[in-house]
């Protein structure tokens, strides 16, 4: 096919700050985890979907959503179908936390699925 590019699980974004490798990141308007280090206003790769392994949010359980903060790319969840707050968009479902399953991830680290792209919420809304 030769209109193909990639999977898009992946894009080139510009920093704006700096930037870790593994970090929530939300540049260009897209949101995702930084698949390499980046100084401010230099160009990186950004994942913008797939599952990814975190720290553990605090009372997290399979299907909570996990929130991004639009000013701090701050990680919060929100029960399943619980409102999220303004400012924040909804970034990833949690797929397994420590104890729940066959596989599960170590202590102290949870497993996230990125989320399709959304803007950030003006008001409450439905994550």
């Amino acid at each position: 096919m030769k209109n193909y590019r990639s999977t898009g699980s992946r894009i080139l974004v510009t920093a704006g700050g700096t930037r870790t490798s593994g970090q929530a990141a939300i540049d260009n308007n897209f949101a995702g985890f930084a698949e390499t280090d980046a100084a401010s206003g230099a160009k990186y790769w950004l994942r913008i979907s797939g599952e990814f392994e975190i720290a553990v949010i605090a009372s997290s359980v399979i299907c909570d959503t996990v929130l991004i903060n639009d000013s701090t790319l701050a990680l919060t969840r929100v029960a399943y179908d619980a409102a999220a707050s303004a400012g924040t968009r909804a970034f990833a479902k949690v797929t397994a936390v420590p104890g729940a399953g066959i596989t599960a991830p170590a202590s102290g680290l949870m497993w996230v699925k990125l989320l399709e792209q959304t803007n950030a919420l003006g008001a409450a809304a439905t994550g």
